[in-house]
C-alpha cells in the first residue's frame, strides 16, 4: 500500500501490536530497509 512508507505509516501500521522489548526502532529500520530493497529489486 506505501511502497515507501513514513515513521508515522510505520508506526500506525504497528499501532495495534505492543511489546515491551523496545525494538520498535529496529522495527521500523528493518521495515525501511525491506522497502528500499523492494524498490531496487523492481527496478532490475
Amino acid at each position: 500500500e506505501h511502497p515507501a512508507p513514513t515513521d508515522q505509516q510505520i508506526d500506525t501500521a504497528m499501532a495495534g501490536n505492543v511489546c515491551r522489548c523496545g525494538t520498535y526502532p529496529r522495527i521500523r529500520k528493518a521495515v525501511h530497509l525491506a522497502a528500499k530493497l523492494i524498490a531496487t529489486e523492481a527496478l532490475v
